[in-house]
């Protein structure tokens, strides 16, 4: 479904939501019942000083950051509801270090979700903080969700309007266009009426 990223993007234009991580702070006790909180202030590229501090509790970092920001997005997207983690991984790029200790390489953070359709994508980060890039992986998970709804919006009353207007090239296009969009994942409680197009 990553693939569709450059149709979202191409859907959105200026409207494509770009989220950036300005400053985190992570409050942990070391104990299997304590948890973990952590704020996030998320920049939008488009708008560099719209900011938002985003707060969540989770087992870990990455169950926080993730209920923060469905907490925070869900409720205006549905979809989100639709995406279950499937794997987390951490490597180290150990030939990108730049002292003889080799404690500065970048991390490569890799999270493996599914979607409504049990279709697998891969969301990618590096850095040299591991925790930065963990959290900036599960910002992309949540982004690209989000725009893919946004943009099944768009082209679901792009569509409507066709129909409307009966321009048979832009009811075929736009129904191409959706029903990519759907394999991204289901958006059935967003519109409903649309179950025959996609």
């Amino acid at each position: 479904m990553r693939h569709h990223a450059p149709l979202i993007e191409r859907i959105l234009g200026p409207d494509y939501l770009a989220l950036n991580i300005v400053h985190y702070t992570v409050s942990e006790y070391v104990s299997p019942d304590a948890g973990c909180h952590v704020v996030v202030t998320l920049a939008h590229a488009n708008d560099p000083e719209r900011r938002e501090a985003i707060s969540g509790r989770g087992v870990g970092v990455v169950d926080a950051i993730f209920h923060g920001l469905m907490g925070h997005f869900s409720k205006a997207f549905d979809s989100l509801g639709t995406v279950s983690f499937t794997g987390f991984e951490v490597r180290g790029c150990m030939g990108t270090g730049r002292n003889p200790f080799g404690l500065d390489a970048e991390a490569e953070v890799v999270v493996k979700v599914v979607n409504a359709h049990r279709r697998p994508a891969e969301f990618t980060a590096r850095g040299r903080s591991t925790l930065a890039a963990a959290l900036d992986a599960v910002v992309q998970v949540v982004e690209h969700f989000v725009n893919a709804e946004r943009a099944f919006m768009r082209i679901h009353c792009a569509l409507v309007d066709a129909r409307k207007r009966s321009r048979p090239d832009l009811i075929q296009r736009f129904t191409a266009e959706l029903a990519a969009l759907v394999d991204n994942t289901s958006y059935e409680s967003v519109a409903p009426a649309n179950r025959q197009v996609g």
